[in-house]
């Protein structure tokens, strides 16, 4: 009975060993890495001048709906998951853009007066209302442009006028000290160009009224 009792033992020892010998193995997947939307040639890229006459973003026009991508010019966001190819994008009537904020500052200040500040981030126009979202997976990223969620809507920012260039420019020069010596020097080389002209136009009537004179004489 005892040596009964022992094979039986040794064969279960056995069994659960080969069991857990051949369970298989499961690796996961390394995950997609794909560059910035800037880096496709299929995306648009914006600008200043281009932004609202290509996105007609605050008259609602026909150019359809944008997903643009807000970035600064030394962008080194990685995003994960396969970029959607031009058809995918053509398939959703969506047309992906991207703008570099360092150098178009009227539409980085257009778009600063939102809920969202910071830079970069991805903004979905659609059908007069905007979308603002930072995320960096393309999953994520199609499934709120497929269905994106009422309570992320926002009004689109208004082109900025005239009063909010002065302004603009007038924060410029108080964050930037050097500013202020350089208009200073502009300003006093505009007087000075215009003394020296005033100077020789006063010079030249002198001369033509001696001229007269002489000849009067």
């Amino acid at each position: 009975m005892t040596n009964t009792l022992h094979w039986l033992v040794l064969v279960l020892a056995v069994g659960v060993s080969q069991s857990k010998d051949t369970t298989p193995v499961v690796e996961e997947e390394p995950a997609i890495v794909s560059p910035p939307p800037q880096s496709f040639d299929f995306v648009t890229k914006l600008e200043d001048g281009t932004f609202e006459h290509l996105t007609q973003a605050s008259t609602g026009g026909t150019t359809g709906s944008w997903l643009i991508y807000f970035h600064y010019s030394q962008d080194d966001t990685s995003f994960t998951g396969r970029f959607p190819s031009e058809q995918e994008f053509l398939d959703q009537q969506l047309v992906m853009g991207s703008l570099d904020v360092d150098h178009n500052p009227q539409t980085m200040a257009r778009f600063r007066k939102t809920t969202m500040q910071k830079f970069p981030r991805l903004v979905y126009l659609h059908r007069q209302t905007m979308y603002q979202f930072q995320l960096t997976d393309w999953r994520e990223i199609m499934a709120l442009v497929d269905r994106p969620p009422a309570y992320m809507a926002e009004a689109i920012p208004s082109p900025p006028g005239l009063l909010d260039t002065i302004s603009e420019h007038w924060d410029t020069f108080h964050e930037h000290p050097n500013s202020w010596l350089m208009l200073g020097m502009m300003v006093s080389f505009a007087f000075l160009s215009c003394l020296a002209r005033l100077v020789a136009y006063v010079g030249e009537e002198d001369e033509e009224v001696d001229e007269d004179s002489k000849k009067h004489s």
